[in-house]
């Protein structure tokens, strides 16, 4: 299995989203291939650090996942008390998000065992 950049990612995931995110506040011109568009998203975030990775986190291609994960914890932290339903579950939490979650954890844990086992089919 090969090993991706992030930049690699973005170019091939969603090459028209990452463009125009660089284009508004860099002077790149129309990027011919992903591997030229890989070394335009590389120098915009180099040169715009944090604020250009946030940027880019926002045309993200699973940024709805991981926002539904985020939303989560950070929703958790922010409640100071807890009670639970007749089920144990938090109350605060709709049911439904509560195993859209649950259903986002398991995936993010079904790819951590997936990519493991490639790596150990590889040696």
């Amino acid at each position: 299995m090969k090993k991706i950049t992030i930049y690699e990612y973005f170019a091939h995931n969603c090459p028209a989203d990452s463009y125009n995110v660089i284009s508004k506040d860099g002077d790149y011109r129309r990027p011919q291939s992903t591997e030229e568009l890989e070394g335009q998203l590389k120098d915009y975030v180099n040169k715009n650090g944090e604020k250009g990775l946030l940027a880019l986190a926002k045309v993200h291609p699973d940024s709805e996942l991981v926002k539904m994960v985020c939303d989560c914890q950070t929703k958790k932290t922010e409640t100071k008390e807890k009670f639970s339903n007749a089920n144990g579950g938090n109350s605060n939490i709709p049911d439904a998000q509560t195993e859209q979650i649950n259903l986002a954890k398991m995936m993010i844990f079904g790819g951590f065992i997936l990519v493991g086992i490639a790596l150990i089919m590889k040696k």
